[in-house]
C-alpha cells in the first residue's frame, strides 16, 4: 500500500469493515475437504475403517451433482451459511429442496387395462 492510497483512504489501513457471508458452494467445499482429511487422519491413527467416511463424502458429492439434492447444503443453510448471497447455491436452483421422487406411480399402464383405439380387428 502506497502512502498516497493510505492518505486518500483517510488514514485507514486494511480491508473495509464489512461483514460478508460465505457462499454455499465454498462452505460445501470446505466441509467436504475437512471431512476427507479428518477421515484420512482417523484411518491412519485409529482404524482403517474410517476410510469409509471419505468414500461416503465422495459418493455424496457425485450424487448431488446428478440429482441436485445435497444434504450438507440443507444442514449448512439451517446454520445460516449462504444467506444474502445471490447465486451461492452449491447444487443449482434445487439446493435446499427435498430429493426428487423416484416413484413411477401413474406412468405405467395396467396390463389388464383396455387397449387403445389402435387395435386392428382381423376377420377370417
Amino acid at each position: 500500500m502506497s502512502i498516497y492510497s493510505f492518505i486518500s483512504a483517510g488514514g485507514k489501513m486494511g480491508r473495509p469493515n464489512r461483514k460478508r457471508n460465505m457462499k454455499m458452494e465454498n462452505a460445501i467445499r470446505i466441509l467436504a475437504g475437512t471431512m476427507v482429511l479428518l477421515s484420512l487422519a482417523l484411518a491412519h491413527f485409529v482404524n482403517r475403517h474410517w476410510l469409509w467416511l471419505a468414500a461416503f463424502v465422495g459418493v455424496n458429492l457425485i450424487q448431488s451433482a446428478f440429482t441436485g439434492f445435497c444434504p450438507a447444503c440443507n444442514i449448512l443453510r439451517r446454520l445460516g451459511v449462504g444467506r444474502g448471497q445471490p447465486g451461492g447455491d452449491c447444487c443449482g436452483p434445487k439446493c435446499g429442496e427435498s430429493p426428487p421422487s423416484l416413484s413411477l406411480a401413474g406412468t405405467a399402464r395396467r396390463l389388464d387395462a383396455a387397449p387403445e383405439d389402435k387395435t386392428i380387428a382381423l376377420t377370417p
